[in-house]
């Protein structure tokens, strides 16, 4: 400073100062500043181009999201609004969900945090299936093929976003770059998934655990199990399980008060008459309901009750869990022996004829009020009503919930059950 006194005023604006600093160092160094402006303008080029490219692929996103929001139902929308950086600077994609509060209706913009809060577990499946979504759509531009496994992807859903999901399979098998291996413990979704992809049956397996090892199997009874058992009714086991769906058959085509009707509730429900009901009736209201000839020999001494009681003995030795007849006769013997049990322990005729409907839990109801301190028992009758009215009653043609229930546990409760009696 004391040899360049002109410089004190500089000193003034010190960014000014640093500016003409910086500008004289430049001009000194003349030939490197030409070498800087031409890779300068040659990566401005470069990077335009890769702007055009980022803003390219918004196309891209907005299918996905139009996607996502128009077949999802959902309480809120989607968008994305950090593009160039996808695509320029490797970031997560940015979204704003816009929410729609359903107590005054305003469209509010919530972060993803505070979104996850106001969904239920559904709406958070289906926005974490967004991610799997933008890979695939992806993919679907790639030429190579793509091996998906999916594994219970509709676990949570409700009915218009699991269709929704299944929908969307559907797009990407017949896309044709995709196969799929599509996993689930939901009967009704696999019968679904089977039906909607045009699934081959050699195509549908099951696996099965037992205690030393897992089985894989052809899958059964992915129709309607009636419909295979009604043309081998000649066959005992398969008799037995069509009655209750018989016994639906009447209700819709007829009424409860029909006489057809209220003899196989006496057959399903231990009734004055179940232990009189021949083999012969019963064939002759499947004859009247279905049009199936029958034959059976000596049909009119066999008593019915007895032949479901000897069939689910037999069911005892075979573990078999694609068997769903097996299943089914253990659930009506159950509730037979239960009912039975409970009616000779109350004792009390003019009670059980007053019941109309729904006789096993009211005669449980009864029961617990009259024998309070028989705890064992009534832990085990609890377990007769939880497990077998779906099977045996007004849900006779849904029958999905009785392939997930173990055939071990009903062979269990039935040896239980006709252990107490």
């Amino acid at each position: 400073m004391s040899n360049n006194r002109k410089l004190a005023p500089e000193l003034l604006d010190i960014k000014k100062l640093k500016s003409k600093i910086l500008i004289s160092y430049i001009f000194s160094n003349n030939e490197y500043l030409e070498i800087f402006r031409n890779v300068y303008h040659q990566g401005k080029e470069r990077l335009s181009c890769i702007i055009d490219e980022a803003k390219k692929e918004t196309d891209r996103w907005k299918r996905i999201l139009d996607l996502f929001n128009s077949r999802f139902e959902v309480p809120f929308k989607i968008e994305v609004v950090n593009q160039d950086d996808v695509i320029l600077k490797d970031k997560a994609p940015s979204l704003i969900f816009h929410y729609e509060d359903k107590e005054d209706g305003v469209d509010k913009i919530k972060g993803k945090d505070e979104l996850m809060n106001a969904l239920c577990t559904g709406e958070r499946r289906a926005l974490y299936l967004l991610n799997a979504i933008f890979d695939i759509e992806a993919r679907k531009d790639e030429s190579y093929q793509t091996l998906l496994v999916i594994d219970d992807i509709a676990d949570s859903f409700d009915y218009k976003n699991k269709y929704a999901i299944i929908q969307y399979l559907k797009d990407i098998r017949e896309n044709g770059k995709f196969s799929l291996i599509i996993l689930t413990h939901n009967f009704d979704f696999c019968r679904t998934i089977r039906s909607r992809l045009s699934i081959d049956r050699k195509n549908c397996f099951e696996g099965i655990r037992t205690e030393n090892c897992i089985t894989i199997s052809q899958a059964e009874y992915l129709n309607n199990p009636f419909k295979h058992w009604k043309d081998l009714l000649n066959i005992q086991i398969n008799l037995i399980a069509s009655i209750p769906m018989v016994r639906e058959l009447i209700d819709y085509t007829k009424d409860c008060d029909n006489e057809d009707y209220n003899t196989l509730t006496s057959i399903l429900h231990y009734k004055e008459d179940s232990k009189t009901i021949t083999l012969k009736e019963l064939i002759g209201i499947f004859k009247r309901t279905v049009n199936k000839d029958i034959s059976y020999s000596n049909p009119e001494t066999d008593i019915v009750f007895n032949l479901i009681l000897e069939q689910a003995n037999e069911c005892l030795n075979d573990t078999d869990e694609t068997k769903l007849e097996n299943k089914f006769v253990l659930s009506m013997a159950i509730r037979l022996v239960a009912e039975r049990y409970m009616i000779r322990k109350i004792n009390d005729l003019v009670i059980v004829k007053n019941i109309k409907k729904d006789q096993t839990s009211k005669l449980f109801h009864i029961y617990k009020k009259k024998f309070p301190g028989d705890s064992e028992a009534i832990k085990l009758l609890e377990k007769v009503i939880l497990m077998t009215p779906e099977i045996i009653h007004l849900n006779a043609f849904m029958y999905e919930p009785i392939v997930d229930i173990s055939i071990i546990h009903l062979q269990k409760l039935y040896s239980d059950i006709s252990n107490l009696c």
